[in-house]
């Protein structure tokens, strides 16, 4: 994508849903992506760019914190199901909001909070 759109960070900058229109056009294209095969895809969006397209521009999307989990088991108790706990490391998460532009947006950018 940088080959073609130069001002690829400063658009990120402004949308952190970039290459996609708005956070929900992203989610639009999750949903998609998460319940769709490619062919599936393509039926549904009849559209000039094709599955190939929308899974790159996924793919360069910047990530979060790593989800984490952790599966239960108790003595003398069942459950159907095992019991998982499903959570992000708080530092990871503050870190990766601090590393966003458009945080400080709304804060004064030449005194950032501490860590």
């Amino acid at each position: 994508m940088e080959d073609h759109d130069p001002d690829q960070k400063r658009r990120r900058a402004i949308n952190p849903s970039y290459p996609f229109v708005d956070q929900a056009e992203w989610q639009l294209a999750e949903f998609i992506v998460q319940q769709l095969n490619k062919t599936d895809v393509n039926k549904f969006l009849k559209l000039d760019w094709n599955a190939d397209q929308l899974f790159g521009w996924i793919d360069v999307l910047p990530s979060g914190p790593e989800w984490q989990s952790m599966t239960f088991e108790f003595i003398d108790y069942k459950t159907a199901w095992p019991m998982e706990l499903i959570w992000h490391d708080g530092l990871e998460v503050i870190k990766d909001l601090f590393d966003k532009p458009n945080f400080f947006q709304s804060h004064d950018v030449r005194s950032p909070p501490q860590l």
